[in-house]
């Protein structure tokens, strides 16, 4: 499903476990609001909003990127959009797009144009100012615009969403957090950034091998970071650089591979998934399957009949070469 329609169709189709009645809407119409965050994550909370319509008023101490889904509105054949004041000025954001806000700022909603489906995410400020400073941005940072159709952030924050709903693992949604700031300090700060620092060749290779080391481990970028003495930021953007992957892929490559060998040697698909790191049976065949085309358990069968093949004998190698 994911792969067959825009990503913010299936994000809006996300669903609470429980529900807020909005006592201005119709009986048929159920405003659904609630919160998430994770004690691994705690720079990020999150707001989420699904058939709304209700006239936020909000003041902010934190950085803020609100998503809006598209939710169709026949009757009055608009998507969603939002009209909303902010800094003295009125905006309107149409499905598709960000709006952006920063600490001690708020912002009014006056009109929202259908059933509002939409994600709040709400960053630390200290987080921010890290990663300004490890790209050579000094504080305090302030926004240039309040709303953006910037295609790269947009995909960035929907894929953040995605991973808030799945609960995908600290190391990529940390990776996937970053990014988010960094292009909202490149490209939308009033002072741009002079760029994302590089890694040398010794901190990947730190990176590298602390990976390799702790593929079955639940660590972060934090760890990383400390590991190779190398920023964040720097992480996040010079691995891909240099190896072509994130740290997170790097991460499952490794895993997948260990995997393989534990598989070779009869251990139960089950038992891998434990000790290579992933956190269920599931997770391990997903990833399996998607990196080499087939499940751990045809694997292991396919290997298991192979080596149960009769061997040919050396002189039969022999007169098979000399033919």
């Amino acid at each position: 499903m994911i792969a067959s329609v825009p990503m913010r169709h299936v994000l809006a189709a996300q669903r609470p476990a429980f529900t807020v009645a909005a006592p201005d809407l119709e009986p048929a119409a159920a405003e659904q609001v609630w919160f998430s965050s994770r004690p691994d994550l705690p720079a990020l909370q999150v707001l989420h909003g699904r058939s709304s319509q209700r006239l936020w008023k909000v003041w902010h101490e934190r950085y803020a990127l609100c998503v809006l889904y598209a939710c169709w509105d026949d009757a009055r054949g608009r998507d969603g959009a939002t009209l909303w004041r902010y800094r003295g000025k009125d905006f309107t954001t149409a499905p598709g797009e960000l709006m952006l806000m920063e600490p001690g700022e708020c912002h009014v909603t006056r009109a929202v144009f259908g059933l509002g489906d939409f994600d709040v995410f709400e960053i630390d400020p200290a987080l921010v100012e890290q990663l300004a400073a490890e790209q050579g941005l000094p504080a305090p940072i302030h926004l240039r615009t309040a709303c953006t159709g910037d295609a790269e952030l947009v995909h960035c924050v929907e894929a953040l969403a995605l991973g808030t709903y799945l609960g995908e693992e600290r190391l990529l949604q940390e990776q996937r957090l970053v990014r988010v700031v960094s292009l909202l300090l490149q490209r939308h700060t009033e002072s741009r950034t002079p760029g994302v620092p590089r890694m040398t060749k010794v901190q990947v290779s730190r990176a590298r091998d602390f990976i390799v080391a702790n593929h079955a481990t639940d660590f972060g970028i934090s760890d990383l970071s400390a590991a190779c003495s190398a920023s964040a930021s720097a992480i996040c953007h010079g691995m891909p650089e240099a190896l072509g992957v994130t740290p997170m892929e790097l991460r499952t490559l490794v895993r997948v591979e260990r995997a393989r060998a534990l598989l070779l040697h009869g251990t139960r698909p089950v038992d891998v998934a434990a000790v290579v790191g992933f956190c269920d049976q599931a997770k391990l065949s997903r990833k399996f399957k998607d990196l080499l085309g087939i499940s751990p358990r045809a694997y292991a069968d396919m290997m298991s009949k192979q080596s149960k093949r009769p061997q040919p004998t050396a002189a039969a190698q022999v007169a098979a070469k000399t033919s």
